[in-house]
Formats: C-alpha cells, structure tokens, sequence
C-alpha cells in the first residue's frame, strides 16, 4: 500500500444504508444458533458521535469484526490481517467494508499511515491490538508483550481519542477453522470502557500497559470470560 494512498472513506449509501441493514440479519443469524438475547451491549454510547477515534479490542473469532461493528453505530475501518486478503470472496468482501491490510509479523509502516490518514479524516479505526487470534490463551490476561507496539505509534502521532472493547463468547458462535459450529447458550457480550487521549510524548510503555488493564477491567465487567482455551 503505498503512503501517499487516500483513505477509502465510507461513503453516505453504505455508513447510513448497507452497515444498518445487516443488524437485524446478524441478529436473526444469532438468534438461530443461540438464545433469545444473543448480544448484550454495554458503553457504547461512549464511542463519540463525530470526530475520529480508534478502538481496540480482543480477538477470538473471525466474527469479532462483525460483532463489533453491529455494536457501533459509526462505520468502522479495520485493520485486518494482509493474508485474509488473498482469500477468494472474502478479500473482496474485506475491501468493500474498508478494511485494509497490515503484516502481523513485521511493523507495518504503510499499515499505521494509512490509519493516521483514516484518523485525520475523522473516521472510525478498528484494530486488534493482539495482532491476530491466538492459538493458545495460557492466562486469563492480555500483557503488554502480547499487544502489537505499532498502536502506541499511532495514538502518539494521531492525539485522538482511544476507547478499549471486550468480546466474550464471540468464538462459541464461531470457532476457529477446523472446530465446526455449535450451538451456544451463552450471549455474546460487548463492553467498552471509556475513552482517553495520549499526549505526543506519551512512554510507549505507559500505554501497552493501559490497554492491558482496560482490556482486563472490561474482561471482568464482561463475566469474567476471557475466550475458550482452546
């Protein structure tokens, strides 16, 4: 992705036509393979109304990105895994809801102007700051090692308000490849914390360990559920 490329905005037909459209169908989806009540949203009228805002939250399930944008009533640019991409129909898919493309394994230098770009454009950013869905969760916390370096970048240099959300039971309605799907009878919960801003000169240190312990705190809000182990 080249620096110089001008974000992808969403344009009026899909932020105000398409995105509400499938809320009732995700729901409806839900409903068929769980209970009644399948989501159970709470702080979302703390993500801001107008104005750009990243958000960051956990990741257990290719459906985490849905969930979390039928809990936002503002369209959302994620940054999503560069190999997703090169899926057949999904990459299309991807693209056509702003998605863009960001290398895990290295910092991804195109990936982070590009959100800046989305960022000064007043628009929403969606980032899992783990990095991807992990095989393995061997505690019950995300540590600050465990968070990609590449978000205190941004928050740094954008200066833009940061709110954390935690996804539970997102991976009973839809496990990992391989693992099949299953009826749930636990609702997917959907918390956000408050939003903060980090001045310029911010230690990165200082704030890997926030999102650490807002993503904890939410956990705890949320029931307590911090994924399957699988």
């Amino acid at each position: 992705m080249s620096k110089d490329a001008r974000p992808l905005r969403y344009p009026f037909w899909i932020a105000n036509g398409v995105i509400p459209m499938l809320r009732p169908v995700l729901l409806g989806g839900l409903k068929k393979k769980g209970p009644k009540n399948p989501l159970r949203i709470s702080g979302a009228e703390n993500i801001p109304r107008t104005g750009p805002v990243l958000i960051l939250a956990n990741h257990r399930s290719y459906l985490d990105p849905v969930v979390l944008q039928y809990a936002s009533r503002r369209p959302i640019h994620y940054m999503s895994n560069r190999n997703i991409f090169d899926m057949p129909r999904v990459g299309d898919l991807l693209r056509f809801f702003r998605a863009f493309p960001v290398e895990t394994n290295t910092p991804d230098r195109s990936a982070i102007d590009y959100s800046l770009k989305l960022l000064e454009a007043g628009e929403v950013v969606g980032i899992f700051p783990e990095g991807g869905c992990p095989d393995e969760y061997p505690t019950p916390i995300i540590l600050p090692p465990d968070l990609k370096p590449g978000i205190s970048l941004i928050l740094r240099r954008a200066e833009v308000p940061v709110i954390c959300a935690w996804l539970s039971n997102v991976d009973e309605f839809m496990p990992p490849p391989g693992q099949g799907l299953v009826a749930s009878k636990n609702p997917i919960q959907i918390v956000f914390g408050e939003t903060r801003r980090f001045p310029p000169r911010t230690d990165r240190d200082e704030i890997l360990g926030w999102v650490s312990s807002e993503l904890t705190r939410l956990a705890n809000i949320g029931g307590g559920d911090f994924g399957s182990r699988r």
